[in-house]
């Protein structure tokens, strides 16, 4: 289920860069927990990110109403706004970003590296992975003294899925700056690549490593821990991470969303829908409307379900007719899950697969071919997406259900095999595992 944040764990990496020249030092990563280190502890009365966000953005949105020409008050309105976009899901809060930071830039266009990097990034959360990459190749020679550059065009290259043009730049910032912005991005490398072990060391390495002040990082980094736990089907580990998770961050509604997986799993219906209604109340988005729908659904709530599922529907095409690409996967199989116009989701899944070639738009490309009978460029899509053996089971559902649709029946038990092997949860419950990928 760790591919239900991918487009998640891109816009927290890329965050991460903010804070990753900070302490830096040369040489290579020790893997070793420091001796004697304390680990970090959550705030006594900690804050929701939301709240936290909005209150910023407040203050600097002030600010720049009275002087207009103070960059730093832009760049303070941008991160606050690029924050906020996290922490709800909200992504026209980026859009928002790139507009306060081209205000910031215009003021103060030299010697302005963080600025620089934010610009990257938050091109990078809309999905602009190719203009992001121009302009960090464009920038970064007028910033020499910027480490981040490396890890800005890995997670351009990640999000286009070039995955050993991203590993070779992931782990070339983490031998220029070792530390937690550079293991988490070697961890989801390593995890994608089918090694979990590996990804586990080093995302626990990086929580070991982060402050106490890096509120969102300490949040984040445990519900991808719990991820791997979910992944395996070890839902009391998984469990204790998306709660510790919320500790850090309360009503982080990422952590909510994978609780609420959780109760489903654990066939407690009614606590996952007020969990996803917590959720809903920070982040009314179609990732947390479409899973309220399936569980008001399961509870014989078909009238909400209906009315949840066109909310959402509406969402995808709103954004996307304002010009946010980053939709067009989730709007796809939200089309594919209902069974309904299957010519749309595919050519919403076409327009994707033509951006980038990561393996969870050719796994969602794969998808709508065969939904639409296109059973030969539905195994080519499907040969892109596993070409990593990613662990992930839902990934080896997809397989089945296209080898399925192309007559292939031995290949399809092959792949129902797996993925019941890689997550025992997955055994009867393949269909809702199959809705809840994005």
């Amino acid at each position: 289920m760790r591919h239900t944040l991918r487009s998640f764990i891109l816009v927290a990496l890329t965050a991460a860069c903010a804070l990753a020249t900070d302490g830096c030092v040369k040489g290579e990563a020790n893997s070793a927990k420091p001796e004697g280190k304390l680990l970090a502890r959550p705030p006594a009365q900690a804050l929701a990110l939301h709240v936290k966000w909005t209150k910023h953005i407040e203050v600097y949105s002030r600010r720049v109403r009275v002087d207009a020409g103070n960059h730093n008050d832009w760049r303070m309105l941008a991160e606050s706004q690029m924050a906020l976009a996290r922490a709800t899901g909200e992504h026209s809060h980026f859009s928002e970003a790139e507009d306060s930071l081209k205000r910031a830039l215009a003021v103060m266009p030299a010697a302005n590296s963080t600025a620089k990097t934010n610009m990257a990034g938050c091109l990078i959360a809309q999905h602009k992975f190719e203009a992001a990459r121009k302009y960090v190749k464009e920038v970064a020679a007028s910033e020499p003294a910027e480490k981040s550059w490396d890890a800005l065009l890995g997670d351009a290259a990640l999000g286009l899925g070039d995955y050993d043009g991203a590993e070779a730049l992931f782990n070339s910032f983490a031998r220029l700056c070792p530390g937690p912005a550079a293991w988490t991005r070697q961890g989801h490398i390593a995890e994608l690549r089918g090694n979990r072990k590996a990804a586990r060391e080093l995302l626990t390495q990086a929580q070991v490593e982060m402050g106490e002040w890096e509120i969102e990082a300490q949040a984040w980094v445990r519900v991808q821990i719990g991820l791997l736990d979910f992944g395996e089907g070890n839902l009391k580990l998984a469990r204790s991470s998306f709660e510790d998770a919320m500790l850090w961050a309360p009503d982080y509604y990422i952590a909510l969303q994978f609780l609420a997986q959780c109760a489903v799993l654990e066939g407690d219906p009614n606590n996952a829908r007020a969990l996803l209604e917590r959720a809903a109340a920070v982040s009314r988005v179609p990732e947390t409307l479409l899973p309220l729908a399936r569980v008001e659904e399961t509870l014989g709530n078909k009238a909400a379900a209906e009315l949840l599922r066109h909310e959402a529907l509406q969402h995808f095409k709103a954004h996307i007719g304002a010009g946010d690409q980053s939709h067009l996967r989730a709007y796809a199989l939200a089309l594919l899950e209902q069974n309904v116009k299957l010519t749309d989701a595919l050519e919403l899944a076409r327009r994707d697969a033509l951006s980038r070639d990561d393996i969870d738009t050719q796994a969602a490309f794969a998808l709508a071919l065969s939904a639409n009978g296109r059973n030969g460029e539905a195994l080519a899509a499907l040969k892109r997406a596993l070409r990593l053996n990613t662990t992930d089971a839902s990934l080896w559902l997809v397989a089945q259900r296209v080898y399925l649709a192309s007559g292939l029946v031995e290949s399809a038990n092959a792949a129902l095999a797996r993925a019941h092997e890689l997550n025992p949860l997955t055994a009867g419950r393949e269909r809702w595992f199959l809705a809840n990928r994005r």
